[in-house]
């Protein structure tokens, strides 16, 4: 059995490599789990901190969402609660994420760019009228495969 120094903190760790973004807070689960503090693999409402550094987007707007809100604290919390082997009053360790992802958008993530329905609607129309001179053809199969190859170029689609 360990310490039960911080058995009233029910922690999310969301620390992770400024690089490469992988999760790099193992160490910190363990340390606040030998001082007794509860640690979710998740971030749920019954949260009281969550341990920060290059965090994910995620977090954030959960954060950012949740109510109250937990407190967001340094990874130097954790180490000088278990250099000191006491719950550390968290104030001089606050992290301010609110500023965090402004535009509300996560930027990890590559959306493609959609094309309108309406701009293929015009291109099918401008291909078919093209083709009303040549009765053997009324053009369908060719303005399908041209909105088809649109969508890929469109998309980023290789």
């Amino acid at each position: 059995g360990g310490l039960t120094v911080l058995s009233h903190v029910r922690a999310f760790v969301d620390v992770r490599d400024a690089h490469t973004s992988r999760d790099s807070g193992e160490a910190f689960v363990e340390f606040l789990e030998q001082l007794g503090a509860k640690v979710f693999k998740k971030f749920t409402k019954t949260c009281t901190h969550i341990v920060f550094k290059n965090g994910s987007f995620n977090t954030v707007s959960k954060w950012k969402a949740a109510d109250p809100k937990p407190l967001v604290v340094r990874l130097s919390w954790v180490t000088e609660c278990v250099n000191k082997k006491t719950h550390i009053a968290e104030d001089e360790h606050l992290l301010d994420i609110s500023d965090l992802f402004p535009s509300g958008v996560d930027p990890k993530v590559r959306r493609p760019n959609f094309v309108s329905y309406s701009s293929l609607t015009s291109i099918k129309i401008r291909v078919r009228s093209s083709r009303l001179g040549h009765p053997s053809s009324d053009g369908a199969d060719e303005s399908f495969e041209i909105c088809k190859s649109i969508c890929i170029i469109m998309s980023g689609a290789t």
